[in-house]
């Protein structure tokens, strides 16, 4: 919708991820590169996506349904580099938490954050201006070779967040929700259908009968 090109990662049951994208045939250029070796974590995930790929780039993981003002946000803005932010929910043991002072995210990690202005859990979309995804590729790469590829990509995004200004855009109480378990499926039904509801309402006011969708 917002007119940029796609780099999807497949691994896991990669044909049929490739069959459905070729079902939903989207307007912006879509390219599927295949990690053999998905099993060994998210981090060698994200090294294949970015081998394939120069300059700057959206960032987002593949298990979020979300509303789509979430993405406009993440991808606009005046600063280089911003990460998603839902201000003010809580660490419950799974949540990357950011930690935020000055509008400026200061940490990011899997464990409750305290001492920051702000907190809340990221999203898991981020915005990178060239240098920043080229700091983030340099250390993925160390990460790899480390063999620290169990632990999650997100390891080593924290890990440029001294050198890397990025800013907080929260998501304002906009819907969105991680499918990690049959209960955020049914979470993100009903999100489909509080979204579904909202597009039908826009187009039902005075202002955009006459518009086309």
């Amino acid at each position: 919708a917002l007119g940029i090109p796609m780099v999807i990662v497949a691994g896991y049951r990669a044909n049929e991820v490739r069959a459905h994208l070729d079902r939903l045939a989207p307007r912006t250029p879509l390219k599927v590169v295949v990690n053999e070796r998905y099993e060994l974590g998210s981090v060698v995930s994200l090294a294949t996506g970015l081998a394939s790929m120069t300059g700057g780039l959206l960032l987002l993981d593949g298990d979020v349904f979300f509303h789509p003002e979430l993405l406009e946000r993440t991808a606009t803005g005046s600063s280089p580099n911003a990460l998603l932010i839902d201000i003010g929910s809580e660490f419950t043991g799974e949540e990357y938490m950011a930690g935020v002072d000055g509008g400026r995210v200061m940490a990011l990690r899997r464990a409750r954050i305290d001492g920051h202005e702000a907190s809340g859990e990221w999203v898991g979309f981020a915005r990178l201006a060239e240098p920043a995804a080229n700091r983030l590729r340099g250390a993925v790469d160390r990460q790899i070779a480390a063999g620290d590829t169990a632990g999650g990509y997100e390891d080593s995004l924290a890990s440029i967040l001294p050198d890397e200004p990025f800013r907080a855009v929260g998501t304002g109480g906009l819907p969105w929700v991680e499918i990690d378990f049959p209960g955020d499926v049914e979470r993100a039904g009903k999100i489909a259908g509080e979204i579904a509801a909202e597009i039908a309402g826009s187009f039902g006011t005075p202002a955009a009968r006459g518009a086309t969708p």
